[in-house]
């Protein structure tokens, strides 16, 4: 009997240990830079404006040259980029002066002739392609213009020293000790369902949205959707790419068809957990120097269609307009594009594979214009031009 209780005493012991490691094991976010966890105080100024809108306009008008490449990609960014812009002049329109009002209209103009030529291209292309019947979505942008979140502060906070992360790198983001090698392997490993929402599922999803009609009101209902894209897009674990586009595959149909996926209070509670770590990411990568623009500017670009002042700090705008040169380009960062490149060789099974990324890295490395990067920063030169404009007295 003594030996038995003995054999309790130490499973009992044992167990209530291993509780006490688990426990200290979780993370609760008190590495994350304090600077960072509330919303920028800094107020933006009419300058601000000026520099936002100067950028937006080299931008558009470099991709208005080759209208005829115009993409999925590139037409996401030119129709959130004119909407905010409609919504600018919506909300402040009285308070922008004369010369601010043509520039946005100019460039709302513009936006609208590379999405009407894009239009007319895909008039002869199959609508069983899931990117035929996305861009179906971006025809009218009267329900978007009007969804626009306005601005909160200090949402995300409550998020960020949350132990039920939505992927177990919150640490290593916080104390910068994930290696650009590491996170390039995760921004690989997305596109291989790694994660839970790939780029295909991604889009094959958003797909789905088209077929809810639109509502002009503003009562939300349950959208007509595959029930499997919901239930993709409520689980975890989530990294980079796999972040933004589950955000994208809740708010596109909230802002453009004024739908939810599950219910209105558990869309708005995951999309807060999403920019939650959508905006840990970014830090992250403004800490390390802006290694990957990418998903730097990904991230800002939709987490500001739902109005969270995290994302809009000076410092990071000035840092975007760096980048546009004299011509409306920008360009990744290459260090970084080579570090992706080096990672897809040594997956390659077969030489042909091989020289085929090869190829392709050669011809980025000779190309001065990213034009997914040029379709985002669009959308949030766009955010800073509405920011500032609500602070213009």
């Amino acid at each position: 009997m003594a030996t038995k209780t003995l054999i309790l005493g130490i499973v009992f012991i044992s167990v209530n240990f291993n509780l006490i490691l688990c426990k200290k094991e979780i993370y609760e976010g008190t590495s994350f830079p304090k600077k960072y966890f509330l919303a920028e105080t800094l107020v933006p100024t009419s300058e601000d404006l000026e520099s936002y809108l100067l950028s937006t306009k080299k931008i558009v008008n470099a991709i208005s040259l080759y209208p005829n490449l115009t993409d999925p990609n590139r037409a996401l960014g030119v129709f959130y980029m004119k909407s905010i812009l409609r919504r600018t002049i919506l909300e402040n329109g009285k308070k922008l002066n004369d010369s601010h009002i043509a520039q946005i209209k100019e460039i709302i103009k513009e936006g609208e002739r590379i999405l009407g030529y894009y239009f007319h291209y895909l008039l002869g292309k199959p609508w069983t392609k899931p990117f035929r019947r996305v861009i179906e979505l971006f025809r009218d942008d009267t329900v978007q213009v009007e969804s626009i979140s306005n601005f909160t502060r200090n949402r995300l906070a409550k998020w960020l020293v949350n132990p039920k992360t939505v992927n177990s790198f919150a640490k290593q983001f916080d104390e910068i000790t994930l290696s650009k090698e590491k996170y390039a392997s995760l921004v690989q490993s997305v596109h291989k369902d790694a994660y839970v929402v790939s780029i295909d599922t991604s889009d094959n999803c958003m797909s789905m949205i088209v077929y809810n009609r639109i509502y002009f009101d503003k009562y939300e209902r349950l959208c007509t959707a595959d029930k499997s894209c919901a239930d993709i897009l409520y689980k975890s674990p989530s990294v980079a790419y796999s972040l933004s586009h589950r955000l994208l595959n809740l708010i596109m149909p909230r802002q453009i068809r004024r739908c939810y996926m599950r219910s209105k209070a558990a869309d708005d509670k995951l999309i807060e957990a999403l920019c939650a770590s959508m905006y840990r990411e970014t830090v992250y990568l403004a800490r390390r120097g802006y290694f990957y623009r990418d998903l730097f500017l990904e991230h800002i670009a939709l987490c500001g269609l739902v109005g969270f002042r995290e994302f809009f700090r000076h410092h990071w705008f000035r840092k975007i307009i760096s980048w546009v040169d004299s011509d409306g380009c920008i360009q990744e960062n290459m260090n970084f594009e080579h570090l992706r490149t080096k990672l897809s060789l040594e997956k390659a099974k077969t030489e042909k594979k091989k020289d085929k990324i090869k190829q392709g890295f050669r011809e980025m490395f000779h190309e001065n214009c990213s034009y997914h990067q040029m379709a985002l920063s669009l959308m949030v030169l766009a955010h800073g031009v509405r920011y500032a404009a609500e602070f213009i007295p």
